[in-house]
């Protein structure tokens, strides 16, 4: 008989994977001829013939059983992992993402199941979102995925530059409203030796 077990599989009891109706009172020996237990343990052992033998009285010959074991190697799509990004900043290849060292021969895929490419770009993708990287299984082995979760920040809008003359003996304002465009509240203010500042400015104070 032949079996095929992954390698992400522990040990397996090579009896029961016999077939027919072998008698238990026999012994199992390796692909070198070491006697062993019943167990094939993945992280020891080695794909390979491995005889079961049954001693038999005089002058019958002993009855014997080959299994033959194969360890399929588990594909790796490599580990998960998760970035933030500007929506102005360079496009990214999603592999640099992952970590491990993740199989080359795999797909991606975003939410809707779609295939995509692994280059993003977070000034088209601008909502980011997860991309799965999958690879296919392996013999008996099954596939395998890894996820990218991208979060796309927005540029803050700090608003277009102005400039303005007063007297002296002018009201005091607010420098926020004088920007022109549409800045976004929430920043502060620095002095031309960038040293912070009150946001409302008062001319008299200038002297």
């Amino acid at each position: 008989d032949t079996t095929m077990i992954c390698e992400i599989v522990d040990s397996i009891d090579l009896f029961y994977e016999l077939g027919g109706n072998p008698d238990p009172l026999g012994f199992w020996m390796n692909p070198s001829g070491d006697t062993i237990s019943n167990m094939f343990y993945n992280d020891l052992d080695t794909s390979g013939n491995y005889h079961y033998i049954v001693p038999a009285d005089t002058p019958c010959p002993n009855a014997t059983a080959v299994m033959t074991i194969i360890v399929n190697e588990e594909n790796d799509p490599g580990k998960s992992d998760s970035i933030t990004l500007c929506i102005t900043g360079d496009s990214i290849d999603l592999f640099g993402v992952l970590n491990d060292t993740p199989d080359s021969f795999g797909l991606w895929v975003n939410l809707q199941s779609d295939t995509v490419s692994n280059i993003f770009y977070p000034s088209i993708d601008t909502q980011g979102g997860v991309f799965t990287y999958k690879v296919k299984g392996n013999g008996i082995c099954p596939e395998e995925s890894a996820t990218v979760n991208i979060n796309v920040n927005s540029e803050f809008n700090a608003g277009t530059d102005d400039s303005l003359s007063l007297c002296e003996s002018a009201d005091s304002f607010y420098l926020f409203n004088e920007l022109g465009g549409n800045p976004d509240i929430g920043g502060y203010w620095q002095d031309r030796d960038s040293n912070s500042v009150s946001h409302v400015f008062y001319p008299s104070d200038q002297n």
